[in-house]
This record gives C-alpha cells, structure tokens and sequence, in this order.
C-alpha cells in the first residue's frame, strides 16, 4: 500500500482477509483510501484518471463528495449518483481481493493502512486487474452497448463514461 507519489496515486491489489474491517473504518474516515473491487476495473489507467479528476476538484474546490477518495470512486463509477458510483466500484462486504489507492496520503496514513489490513499486497496491480477484470459484468454494470465495444475498446469505452459523469 503506497501513497501518491509522483504525480500517482500508486495503487495496490491486496488479498485481505479482513474487508468489513476495513470497510467500516473507510466509511467512517479513519483509514484514508479507497476500497475498490479489481473485478470491476478494466486498466490502471482508469485509476489515474480518477486520481487527476479527483485533485483538479480538490484543487477547484468543486468536490460533490466529502473526501477525494470518494470523490475517485464516485468518478470510477460514471454516475452522477454517489451512491450507486460507490456501490458499483467499491470493494464488497465479502471480497477476499481489493485494490487500494491512497491519495495524498502522508506516511502515518500509509502504515496505518497496512497495520489494518490481515491480508498479503501483491504488487503488480496492473495483471491482477486484468486477470480480475469481469468484461461482461463491466459492460452490464455500466450500459455499454456492443456497437460502442466494436468501434472503440471497453478501456476507452468507460474512460468517456466517466468523464462524462462529470459534466
């Protein structure tokens, strides 16, 4: 688990053991990151494009949501809804496989994060994204239409969802 550095909010996949832990304590604010599900990303590009989304409304002071990590996952999840983005991105009550991104996090939020998680982080989470990825559980879950997937690839496809969420 690492903190954003260079300009990246160095994601981690993490096998834990201990997601409702984890989870309570995100929604509650005291372990500063996102939960998200590998198996509804697609590449870790979405990922840092939902960092940068994230900081120029931090830094424009336009955030819709409380913190920048929310404000990461409600752009990964292209719904102007917060709730249903969550749901949709956000690592579920009974994962035994998260990525989990860190935004500006200081040291002390860094270790924290790895004191809590029971669980092993692998580091490479580019390959486990795409080994986790669900393609037709990410096409129904967002709405894709099969003549969009013919002219541009299912990446490129959320990419512009997401971006549009934001208008």
């Amino acid at each position: 688990i690492a903190a954003r550095a260079a300009n990246d909010c160095s994601p981690r996949r993490v096998e834990v053991k201990n997601i409702g832990a984890l989870r309570s304590q995100a929604v509650a604010g005291t372990l500063k990151c996102c939960l998200l599900n590998p198996a509804i990303l697609v590449d870790t590009v979405q990922l840092r494009a939902a960092f940068h989304a994230a900081l120029c409304r931090l830094e424009q002071n336009a955030m819709v949501t409380s913190s920048v990590h929310t404000e990461m996952m409600r752009y990964l999840g292209a719904d102007k809804n917060v709730g249903r983005a969550l749901r949709r991105v956000g690592a579920t009550e009974d994962a035994n496989e998260v990525v989990v991104c860190i935004v500006d996090g200081s040291k002390t939020d860094v270790d924290s994060a790895r004191q809590l998680v029971d669980g092993n982080e692998q580091e490479d989470v580019g390959e486990a994204i795409a080994a986790a990825s669900a393609r037709e559980r990410i096409v129904s879950e967002y709405q894709l239409a099969e003549d969009e997937l013919k002219v541009s690839s299912l990446r490129d496809a959320l990419l512009t969802q997401a971006a549009l969420s934001l208008i």
